[in-house]
């Protein structure tokens, strides 16, 4: 053959590809350190994870070995890190921050940069001119609020006073935050709607041009944004969460309790016209949650699943916001590992899917965490003006939520001690006190209608959670307090992965809180941080600490009750918290396999980068062959890790949680079916009686589960009974199943009576009640 070359063979080529796998076994082994801390980070990780499976607070001497077990999977895994010289992820600015008038002038390119750039995230291509705060329209602000705490009250919000209020804080906003001078909204405005026009979008698709939104130091309208892999991927895995969130939500949980009877009787007072600004019933509450349940009330009512899809519309926006937070601290691989880790943990379903308040805190926590963590990191006002905001409006949620800002408090007080202390720091700690000063005003204009409150009945604002630290007595110092609320802290941490809250509304009883691979990640990931605090000084797990142990204080400082300690619900602001320190241990495992398997001792530098992720790492390979089959182990590890995870989770809260759940609630549901059956078989829902009984069931709930929460259907005793007599249509009694003597008394007067047993799965066969209807025109025998 002409032009041909030389031949190989079949042998020479299984020749090569041995040589190539041996020099790569042989790459693997060669650098001693890495392959020893990797060794050592698996051995740690897999002590860790089985003595974690092992954990049984039932048995004997179990939590000696549990602890042990532990500690030297830990002492392994921190060790090999160290040996293979592998840090957090920084996303930190370490150091000078650069000034915000010499930051680059560019457009945001993806959609990532453009979301963090309207919340005011930190971003090397914003430009804001450094901007004094407007003492005219401060002022105004400062008479606005102060008109608001004198127009609000008698606790009541009118159009006048909320009008008012709004236009406090907005006008506060307006004067203290800073903005580009160069730019109008205008010209914003005009360009989002020119981009959004057909005509620009098929100009560009002909041209192939990208557009730059400066050109020699002027600013022009931007001409797109691109969604990058990442982007795809977290709004993939917030359509999964909220998939997540609501799926099965009308059947799980099912039942309702007295408090959800309480809560939607206070929604009913809304729609009936009644603005409260905070709600005295049953021991106080704030209003947020009422108010957002009577807007969603035409989806389905007044009932238990619009309480449900509001709180998992609350619940649904942890999810971003622990993203943002996460990627704020260590950067994007760990925050989509943590936002993996996040869609389906059971703490997070179980808190938002339940109809209360509890996923206030984690959201709030959340969104507070993510902005608290930017200001500290780069001192910019903007950040801490949305930090007040979103902790004044935190106030009006959930009490658990009043003591998140003492670790605001906390966290910024030690910046500004750090800069004190800092050579040439001075201007920074004077501009983190004056911007703390303007948060913590903004604050303060959103509490304002509560602070009017509070000043008008201190004891029920501060009741609830004063009587959790000093029982129903405000003023009662319980005994032993000290040593209640060191037992009570040690009860919160095991509350993690060892024995879990023990109120079976809100959680499975004594399980703990996260799974048996949840919780040992959760070990390595508070390891891994204290580690690096001391070892390397890292500030950022100081905050971290600091954030979590204040998380924890809403149940740890239930002195009074300590059986209430650990709370699934009043901790719930340690959600972002946990899912960090379990995102953080995974990315140093898998990290550390993909250097390991031949990513490249170069490319640990990108492990400092902002934008790092497992992705980007296995991106940049030497030899194609041989970094694909280490890709494709370290993903195959990566999704066995996460789909553990997901599936203990899902199946612990969409099938032990509903059946321990229904087994212990009062099957109210169950009487409102009984009820609509009446009513759809002719008869009148007036007609229907519920006679009185021992630890039965809430008629409240049988009213909202009949579907009208106005409706009184119980009645004083069995006598009452007599008292419908002669009404044209058919009556139904319920009664309880112990009383007997109301059973037969109703026979007796109604001979022609239908009497029906029912009994339900879950109620094992008993009788949870008897039913009697009465026929139309019934009148009772006298006997």
């Amino acid at each position: 053959m002409t032009g041909s070359g030389p031949l190989t063979t079949r042998r020479e080529v299984g020749r090569g590809r041995g040589l190539s796998r041996h020099s790569s076994f042989r790459r693997l082994l060669g650098n001693r350190s890495q392959t020893l801390g990797t060794a050592c980070v698996l051995i740690g990780f897999a002590s860790v994870l089985y003595f974690q499976s092992q954990a049984d607070p039932a048995i004997l001497g179990n939590g000696l070995t549990t602890i042990a077990g532990l500690l030297f999977g830990c002492a392994m895994f921190l060790a090999g890190l160290a040996v293979a010289g592998d840090r957090i992820p920084a996303n930190w600015v370490h150091g000078e921050t650069q000034a915000p008038a010499l930051r680059p002038q560019t457009t945001p390119k993806t959609v990532g940069e453009l979301a963090a750039r309207s919340l005011g995230a930190r971003n090397p291509s914003a430009h804001f001119a450094p901007r004094k705060v407007s003492q005219r329209l401060a002022a105004v602000a400062a008479a606005l609020g102060a008109a608001t705490f004198v127009l609000s009250g008698g606790n009541k919000f009118t159009s006048i006073n909320v009008t008012v209020w709004v236009a406090s804080v907005l006008t506060f906003l307006w004067a203290c935050w800073e903005r580009d001078r160069k730019v109008t909204v205008f010209e914003r405005i005009s360009a989002g709607l020119a981009h959004l026009s057909l005509e620009r979008w098929q100009s560009d698709r002909r041209t192939g041009t990208s557009s730059e939104g400066h050109q020699g130091g002027g600013w022009k309208q931007p001409e797109g944004i691109r969604l990058t892999p990442t982007a795809l991927l977290v709004i993939a895995l917030l359509v999964t969460g909220a998939l997540i969130l609501s799926w099965r939500v009308a059947e799980v949980p099912r039942e309702m309790t007295s408090d959800h009877a309480e809560k939607l009787l206070d929604v009913q007072d809304v729609l009936d016209g009644q603005y409260r600004i905070f709600f005295p019933r049953n021991t106080g509450r704030e209003a947020m949650q009422f108010y957002l349940i009577a807007l969603m009330a035409p989806l389905a009512g007044v009932s238990y699943l619009t309480m449900k899809l509001g709180t998992v519309l609350i619940g649904f926006f942890t999810l971003p916001f622990t993203f943002l937070f996460v990627r704020t601290v260590s950067g994007t691989g760990v925050a989509l590992l943590a936002l993996s880790l996040e869609v389906a943990m059971r703490w997070l379903l179980q808190v938002s899917r339940v109809g209360l308040r509890f996923p206030f805190p984690p959201a709030f926590g959340a969104a507070i965490a993510y902005f608290l963590f930017n200001a500290l990191r780069d001192r910019r006002r903007n950040d801490f003006l949305l930090l007040g905001l979103v902790i004044g409006i935190a106030q009006h949620t959930y009490t658990a939520l009043r003591l998140v800002p003492i670790g605001v408090a906390v966290s910024l007080a030690i910046a500004y001690v750090i800069d004190r202390r800092r050579p040439g720091r001075a201007g920074h700690a004077s501009r983190l006190l004056a911007d703390t000063v303007l948060m913590v005003a903004t604050a303060f204009l959103v509490f304002m209608p509560l602070a009017r409150y509070a000043a008008e009945e201190p004891q029920m604002f501060l009741f609830r959670g004063m009587s959790r630290l000093a029982s129903d007595q405000v003023n009662a110092v319980p005994p032993n307090a000290v040593l209640v609320f060191l037992q009570n802290i040690v009860n919160a941490l095991l509350f993690f992965n060892w024995r879990g809250d023990a109120v079976w509304v809100n959680t499975i009883p004594g399980l703990p809180i996260l799974d048996t691979v949840s919780g040992g990640l959760f070990v390595l990931g508070a390891a891994y941080s204290l580690y690096s605090l001391i070892r390397h000084r890292d500030v950022r797990q100081l905050h971290v600490g600091i954030y979590l142990f204040i998380s924890l204080l809403p149940s740890t400082m239930s002195i009074a009750y300590p059986g209430e300690n650990p709370s699934t619900v009043r901790m719930g602001a340690a959600i972002p918290i946990v899912v960090l320190l379990m995102a953080t241990a995974l990315h140093a495992v898998l990290t550390r396999l993909a250097l390991w398997l031949g990513v490249g001792a170069q490319r640990r530098a990108m492990l400092a980068g902002p934008q790092v992720t497992i992705g980007s790492l296995l991106k940049h390979r030497k030899a194609k062959s041989d970094i694909s089959i280490g890709s494709l182990l370290i993903f195959v590890f990566a999704i066995a890790v996460i789909g553990s995870i997901w599936k203990t989770n899902l199946d612990a809260y969409f099938t032990t949680y509903p059946a321990q759940h229904t087994l212990s609630s009062q099957h109210a549901s169950r009487f409102g079916d009984v009820i609509k059956g009446f009513v759809a078989f002719g008869g009148l829902q007036d007609d229907a009686f519920i006679l009185p009984g021992p630890y039965w069931v809430d008629w409240r709930l049988v009213a909202i589960e009949a579907g009208d929460i106005k409706w009184h259907p119980i009645i004083e005793n069995v006598a009452a009974a007599r008292t419908h007599d002669g009404r044209p249509g058919k009556r139904l009694y319920i009664v309880h199943p112990d009383d007997r003597t109301s059973l037969d008394q109703l026979r007796q007067w109604y001979p022609r009576s239908t009497v029906t047993v029912a009994s339900f799965p879950e109620t094992m066969g008993q009788p949870l009640f008897f039913t009697v209807e009465v026929p139309p025109g019934s009148v009772s025998v006298a006997r």
